[in-house]
């Protein structure tokens, strides 16, 4: 009936092509290094820190550079560059947190370790960024293949 009260529903698109999933992880991401960021350089005993370091706002910059990409992602044409371009970031935001895990199981021994507050900062980056780094990778790979379908699809027709 065309005049029916129950509104239609669009059937939605499959995941890897599901923009606002993608802005939505982002934009979680986003809000957890700037919130490290915040945390670690306002409250430097909340991270076994005594004073204040500039490299505590190294997690909020990535986040605050990855906010910026997500501006990108409304335009199609821009869309895959900005995609790139935060996989590129998150990827910078685990390669930079591995000095600090390696030292995290001196930190749980109760061994000395230098710059504490500074492992605990790159172990919780690397918490926030590396399940954001897989999920682009697998993100990009179900694209590619969802593509490259379509194309083959478009072929045998």
């Amino acid at each position: 009936c065309p005049f029916s009260m129950q509104p239609t529903r669009k059937t939605p698109p499959p995941w890897h092509e599901d923009v606002d999933l993608l802005l939505g992880i982002t934009n979680l991401v986003c809000a957890a290094l700037v919130l490290i960021s915040g945390l670690a350089y306002g409250m430097p005993p909340l991270f076994g820190g005594r004073q204040r370091h500039y490299h505590a706002l190294i997690p909020g910059f990535i986040g605050l550079c990855m906010g910026i990409c997500t501006a990108f992602m409304s335009d199609e044409s821009t869309r895959k560059p900005a995609a790139h371009v935060l996989v590129l970031l998150s990827i910078c935001g685990v390669l930079g947190s591995i000095p600090g895990l390696l030292k995290q199981p001196s930190i749980l021994f109760g061994l000395p370790v230098d710059k504490k507050d500074a492992a605990w900062i790159q172990t919780w980056m690397f918490v926030a960024c590396f399940p954001f780094t897989i999920f682009c990778i697998i993100w990009f790979v179900a694209n590619r293949k969802a593509a490259k379908a379509k194309k083959q699809d478009g072929k045998v027709e």
